[in-house]
């Protein structure tokens, strides 16, 4: 046996009740903090697990409660202030190391098979509910917990034990009442829950993935019918990169088909706006409409960047040649005046279609011309973009920017890709990003380099675009004269993360003001 000295319990039913109930008479944080001290030494035992077993399971209401009432003593939204960020950090916590120590138990050679079944049951019904409040705090998803999810559901696979009832009596797992069930439920609300939520619509969507889960079908053909998959080796469940593409090694394809025409008002215990309704069934049915909505006109021809770096560097170096227009004004006007390439008739009329100003190019000889040239479509969504592309390196997911070198740069991420058959061109839907973007360079908190595109920066909305990584509300960049503080996950995917952010600097927001 594990010297158990730091537990505040002994190993045994008894002993954790009286414990428990000394909790009940503590501060909701005081006892949140207690509770997870001692979930985490848990974790650090090798006792035999058939002791610990039943103890593990008599812990799991306690903590979701606890985190629970954390959560209610919380202002919905972001946690931004040092004490909430604590309380936030803390209701995580607990559900993530309560799952990690069930997680365990699929590995005790000496626990029944039933035993862990249960274990892996439950494990996946805590990480449902981090999943809800991380998404409730504008936190990006836990790939740790997604990673484990793989390992549950591939054990569960490979002993015939997805499908296979247990029992509880817990409220928060009445919905589902096997492992599969318990999964499904994860991935679909991983897929719906967007990061603009408010805590109503957080909780209304949470419900949905309860009830619904079961219409999202698990596709095992090599060519999926799906736009989303998971893969359940190393990844968090989304759309599909490379749509038009075979499934890899530990890919599932999620079909969503069924439940679209669930998608209505009345699916919903608590209500969902009208334009948030629509762009859930927009997101789940793979954009299929928005796709094939282009009106005729003549293409117009734009060069595309793909990729967080490329965008980052090209951003960059129209900073340089920005500079290098202030300062040679006369020459710019020369260069103006002579060099310059109007517009035709046809794409000033297709460029007035976007609703809303478009970021200018800095105009200058040696201005960037890498990129691939992609034809531009007119369609009737303002808020998208339709781009037919000949080359097949793009990502759904991924940031790009457009430029005709010639009136201006428009920001956007590809939303999803559509090969056009009997073509070797494919078409992509881009979501545009409304604002300005500029690129600065950055020290993180662990003092290393970062890449940072800063999106409407000298506005009350900034917001910030870095390269994919572990990142968490609260945390800061120093970028020459401030510092840029993260306040809210707005978008993920493998590719790039974007939050709303904050200035520290006081000088650059009494610029912003004004």
């Amino acid at each position: 046996m594990s010297d158990t000295h730091t537990l505040p319990f002994d190993l045994n039913d008894d002993s954790l009740t009286r414990w428990l109930e000394t909790l009940s008479r503590l501060s909701t944080i005081n006892a949140g903090s207690q509770l997870n001290q001692a979930i985490a030494q848990l974790r650090k035992l090798d006792d035999d697990i058939n002791t610990l077993f039943p103890l593990l399971l008599k812990l799991t209401p306690a903590t979701l409660h606890s985190a629970h009432a954390l959560t209610a003593a919380l202002q919905p939204g972001p946690q931004t202030d040092n004490r909430s960020a604590k309380i936030a950090r803390l209701s995580l916590q607990l559900l993530r190391n309560l799952s990690l120590v069930l997680h365990a138990g699929q590995e005790a050679e000496q626990l029944p098979l039933t035993q862990k079944l249960q274990a892996s049951y439950f494990a996946l019904q805590l990480i449902g509910q981090y999943l809800r409040l991380s998404s409730l705090f504008h936190e990006l998803p836990s790939e740790t917990l997604w990673h484990k999810s793989g390992e549950l559901f591939i054990f569960a696979k490979n002993n015939n034990g997805l499908q296979q009832n247990i029992n509880t009596r817990i409220a928060e797992f009445k919905h589902q009442s096997s492992i599969e069930q318990a999964i499904k439920r994860n991935l679909l609300f991983t897929l719906i829950a967007f990061h603009r939520l408010s805590a109503s619509d957080n909780q209304a969507l949470f419900d949905f993935a309860n009830q619904y889960a079961s219409l999202l079908n698990f596709d095992p053909v090599q060519q999926p019918h799906g736009h989303f998959c998971w893969n359940y080796s190393n990844g968090i469940p989304g759309p599909m990169q490379r749509p038009s593409e075979a499934l890899q090694n530990h890919e599932i394809s999620l079909d969503t088909t069924e439940l679209l025409h669930h998608l209505r008002p009345d699916s919903f215990e608590s209500a969902i706006g009208t334009s948030e309704l629509q762009r859930l069934h927009q997101h789940l049915s793979g954009y299929k409409k928005l796709i094939g909505d282009s009106i005729p006109a003549a293409p117009v021809q734009f060069t595309m960047l793909s990729g967080f770096k490329p965008v980052y560097d090209f951003l960059t170096q129209q900073e340089k040649l920005n500079r290098i227009n202030r300062l040679s004004a006369q020459i710019v006007e020369t260069h103006n005046s002579s060099m310059a390439l109007e517009p035709l008739e046809h794409e000033k009329s297709f460029l007035s279609n976007f609703s809303t100003p478009q970021q200018k190019i800095a105009s200058h000889p040696n201005a960037p011309k890498t990129g691939q040239t992609v034809k531009l479509l007119l369609n009737k969504n303002k808020n998208y973009l339709l781009a037919e592309s000949k080359q097949s390196d793009c990502s759904v997911g991924d940031l790009v920017i457009l430029s005709d070198h010639k009136n201006a740069l428009i920001p956007g991420v590809i939303r999803q890709a559509k090969k056009i058959e009997n073509t070797q061109a494919t078409t992509l839907l881009i979501e545009k990003i409304q604002g300005e973007l500029s690129a600065h360079s950055g020290l993180s908190e662990r003092r290393q380099n970062t890449a940072i595109i800063l999106v409407n920066e000298k506005t009350d909305h900034p917001e910030a675009i870095l390269n994919y990584g572990k990142y968490r509300n609260g945390s800061t960049l120093v970028l020459t004269g401030k510092t840029v503080r993260l306040e809210a996950l707005l978008d993920y995917s493998p590719l790039f993360v974007r939050f709303k952010v904050a200035f520290d600097s006081p000088r650059h927001e009494a610029h912003a003001r004004h």
